[in-house]
């Protein structure tokens, strides 16, 4: 009963009138959905979306729309110092796609908080209309891993990953990219040191 159930569902859905969207049209509009984010131009990216957008990110959260899209990418812009979103695989049928994501930004400071890595995947999953705009926008991922990481407290003692000194300068002078591939923080003493990681052993500071 159940197979038949599900074979025609399948049929219904099949008869109804899809919008008529190119697959790698789909697909190059999800890796722009991600990459303008990374580069931080608010313009090109609204220019992805439906006015009557709705984006629900996560899941079960109250969802957003146009407007709230143009304010979150300029605040954005303003809150972090490096933004890397990017899609994998694309899988797109008829006017709507779905793909696995991946984050790895970093905040300002603000406070006595950050500058801090955002380091966590989801899936997102995309319609669009017959313009081949994006009308909806679905992400699952546990909000509670971006959260935490947000709110970080001295970073050089986080393990923030890197693959040269220049990605750690925008923390200080001071810190460079270790062997382990990681920023590090130099010291020359325990009172050059955060408090989270007082200790100054091998002229670098680290976690007692």
């Amino acid at each position: 009963m159940v197979g038949r159930l599900l074979l025609g569902l399948m049929l219904v859905v099949v008869a109804q009138p899809l919008p008529h969207v190119p697959v790698s049209d789909a697909a190059s509009s999800v890796h722009a959905f991600f990459s303008l984010q990374s580069t931080g131009d608010c313009v090109a990216f609204m220019a992805l979306f439906n006015t009557n957008v709705t984006i629900t990110d996560p899941f079960g959260s109250p969802p957003a729309h146009y407007d709230d899209m143009k304010a979150a990418c300029q605040t954005a812009n303003q809150s972090f110092v490096k933004v890397d979103m990017a899609a994998g695989a694309v899988s797109a049928v008829g006017g709507g796609a779905a793909a696995k994501f991946s984050v790895l930004s970093i905040t300002r400071r603000s406070g006595d908080v950050g500058p801090c890595q955002l380091n966590f995947t989801g899936i997102d999953t995309f319609t669009f209309d017959n313009d081949g705009l994006i009308t909806s926008v679905v992400g699952y991922f546990d909000p509670s891993i971006p959260g935490a990481q947000s709110a970080c407290v001295d970073p050089m003692c986080q393990k923030v990953a890197c693959s040269n000194s220049s990605e750690c300068v925008y923390m200080g002078p001071e810190m460079s990219c270790g062997p382990q591939g990681t920023c590090i923080q130099h010291c020359s003493s325990e009172t050059s040191c955060p408090q989270s990681c007082s200790s100054c052993i091998d002229s670098i500071c680290t976690t007692p």
